[in-house]
């Protein structure tokens, strides 16, 4: 049911602005009835200053953000990993948490591991989720803080998995194709 629940809340989620995610988590908050689990609370509470911060944070070059938006980007950027390693502790074993937890990593660095722990738990938990493969090969980047040997060396270890059964080997696209246009 959680699963099912994180999937449609992350679909909606991609197709809310910063003003329907406020009314969705309110909605969540106080409903009557049945309670959404804690960690969709937290979620969404997460989603919700994270996807502020990001309208603050812009799409610009870092040196072109005013300071006064950047500093209202790394405050609520902070909430936000608060509010998203809530809905990790509550539910570990939904990658889609620690997804989220890696993009903020990545964005503000305002959680207590790095972008590699994270990839590490997400693939301990759910070893073929694309997802965090695709984010973690942007991570990998030499713009957020990789190279391009990092790159090279995780499309590499991508390769190397000789599990039939597992789409891994497909995902050593991403980090190739980024090697390809550097």
């Amino acid at each position: 049911r959680d699963y099912v629940l994180q999937r449609k809340f992350d679909q909606m989620m991609g197709e809310l602005n910063a003003n329907g995610i406020s009314d969705l988590f309110i909605e969540i908050a106080n409903r009557d009835g049945p309670r959404a689990p804690l960690f969709a609370v937290y979620w969404a509470a997460g989603s919700l200053f994270h996807s502020t911060a990001m309208t603050y944070r812009g799409e610009d070059f870092i040196s072109n953000v005013p300071q006064a938006d950047l500093e209202r980007f790394s405050d609520l950027a902070a909430t936000a990993a608060r509010y998203y390693l809530a809905a990790y502790c509550e539910r570990p074993d939904l990658s889609r948490m620690i997804y989220d937890l890696l993009s903020i990593e990545m964005s503000s660095g305002d959680t207590p591991l790095s972008v590699h722990e994270w990839f590490r738990l997400a693939i301990a938990e759910h070893f073929d989720y694309e997802g965090i493969y695709r984010l973690y090969t942007t991570a990998l980047e030499p713009k957020w803080g990789g190279n391009l040997s990092m790159l090279s060396r995780f499309a590499g270890k991508c390769l190397a998995v000789a599990d039939v059964n597992s789409s891994v080997t497909l995902f050593s696209f991403y980090p190739m194709q980024h090697l390809l246009n550097a």
